[in-house]
């Protein structure tokens, strides 16, 4: 949201979380902030759509949240959207690399079929075809971004580099699945915010849009793991393989769409991953202490 406001952009959020605070209005169901979310969108040129549950592992052991409130919660986004046409100039939904779970080989692009390991990623493409739905029965102006894992400072605990830091800070076993072979692309989150700044003000993005947002070359999880130890000069010997979580999916490749190409989206450059990750361990370094 600084991105946004550094560009004198008003921003209004909505946070089912209790403890957001300045000037976030709590959401904790969407059917009974009807009607303040109506007088916000009269005031609002684009809406921006963060809101998923997004942990693969919670995925498992509660699907019906996930359904609940990534798929029933797009719904009534789109659906209270629907009466603002005509001062709502884009909606950005939000999606995920995961959408095209398990490739064997090449990248994700606009022409891949859907193919889901998860509920959660189940979950994604089914708030993709709701968006895909909405644009062609009711015309809204919706622009689909897909995502790499994403890093940096601030990042909810469970998540894996957050995790690896937490854990290793206490000179506990870390936890990695399997082998730690499986592969994935990292971006950070600064990039991530540059990215959608970008899109959300550029009035020349049409609807149905669908945008990647790419980062490294795929890396080995184990490798990830390493690689924060040593940032923290913790030794390698803390990494505890553990059973493989249940559908674990081995890769995710996202390849920039041409539109992403086209509209002069922002790319990642490469070589500041060590350093913008190093910057990410050093934040969590200060959270949990050495």
């Amino acid at each position: 949201m600084p991105h946004l406001k550094s560009n004198q952009i008003e921003v209004i959020t909505l946070d089912k979380d209790p403890s957001t605070t300045g000037d976030a209005h709590i959401l904790y169901r969407l059917g009974s902030f009807d009607g303040e979310l109506h007088s916000i969108l009269e005031t609002c040129d684009a809406v921006i759509h963060l809101a998923s549950e997004s942990h693969v592992d919670r995925s498992i052991t509660g699907p019906k949240e996930f359904i609940d409130n990534n798929v029933n919660g797009t719904l009534e986004l789109f659906e209270a959207c629907k009466p603002h046409l005509s001062t709502l100039q884009q909606i950005i939904q939000f999606s995920t690399d995961e959408v095209g779970a398990c490739l064997e080989k090449g990248e994700l692009t606009e022409e891949y079929k859907y193919h889901t390991g998860s509920v959660y990623s189940a979950s994604k493409a089914a708030q993709e075809l709701l968006a895909q739905a909405y644009i062609k029965t009711f015309n809204l102006p919706i622009v689909t971004t897909r995502c790499v894992n994403i890093f940096g400072a601030q990042q909810a605990d469970e998540k894996f580099i957050p995790t690896v830091c937490r854990k290793a800070l206490a000179n506990d076993p870390i936890p990695v699945y399997g082998s730690g072979m499986q592969l994935r692309q990292w971006v950070s989150v600064e990039h991530v915010c540059e990215f959608i700044n970008y899109v959300t003000t550029s009035n020349f993005i049409p609807p149905g849009s669908l945008l990647h947002i790419t980062g490294t070359r795929e890396i080995h999880n184990i490798m990830i793991a390493h690689t924060v130890l040593s940032l923290l000069e913790k030794p390698a010997s803390l990494i505890s393989h553990v059973i493989d979580r249940l559908g674990h999916d081995t890769r995710y490749a996202l390849g920039r769409t041409e539109e992403t190409d086209r509209f002069g989206c922002p790319r990642y450059e490469e070589k500041n991953f060590i350093e913008d990750l190093g910057r990410t361990v050093k934040w969590y370094e200060e959270k949990y202490g050495r």
